[in-house]
């Protein structure tokens, strides 16, 4: 079995104007003593299409055709990201993430065609309604200190300069007590052919 998942990696330059706002909000859980926090480290950072979970090693070379396929179809893209949120919501946090701006709808095109193209292969679809976004941390014990804390948080701007997307990448995820190790498999230019 092998963990996979498509994402598209954010620029380094992207990377170090958001880091300034993912040290704040770390300095804020820690002011507030919220230890609960799984922090993403920053080289990890991407954008994820499709999560696959763990799947059989024979049908690595059919993701790696979907993935193929994907890039073929989709041209290249622009994106930003833009203002700081939670998932499900400020009651019971357990994720805090950057949004992305699309403006032409392009990820949750080339999500629906992922979606689709790897159910035929017998993975499923996913359940939850994509939302495109970078994952600052995951909360583990939600409680109104956290949530208070957001709420300031969610208050902060945020607004990187747009950056062009030119290849999607199938990872490899293996997880470690150190965190997951992401080794890119397949990388897809964009750009219809």
């Amino acid at each position: 079995m092998i963990r996979l998942f498509v994402a598209i990696d954010i620029p380094d330059s992207i990377k170090e104007i958001v880091e300034s706002h993912y040290r704040e909000i770390q300095c804020k859980f820690k002011e507030k003593r919220i230890r609960s926090v799984k922090w993403v480290d920053p080289r990890l950072w991407h954008i994820t299409l499709k999560f696959l979970g763990e799947i059989p090693e024979q049908k690595l070379p059919m993701c790696q055709k979907i993935i193929e396929q994907c890039g073929q179809l989709h041209n290249t893209l622009k994106l930003r990201l833009r203002h700081i949120g939670c998932f499900p919501g400020l009651q019971r946090p357990r994720v805090v993430w950057a949004g992305i701006e699309d403006n032409a709808k392009c990820l949750e095109s080339m999500h629906l065609f992922l979606d689709k193209s790897f159910e035929s292969i017998g993975i499923p679809r996913e359940q939850k309604k994509f939302h495109a976004h970078l994952t600052f941390c995951r909360i583990k014990n939600s409680s109104p200190c956290v949530a208070g804390t957001l709420v300031d948080i969610l208050k902060t701007g945020l607004e990187t300069p747009w950056f062009e997307v030119g290849y999607i990448s199938l990872y490899k995820s293996k997880l470690t007590p150190n965190g997951p190790i992401y080794t890119p498999i397949t990388r897809a230019k964009l750009g219809r052919q």
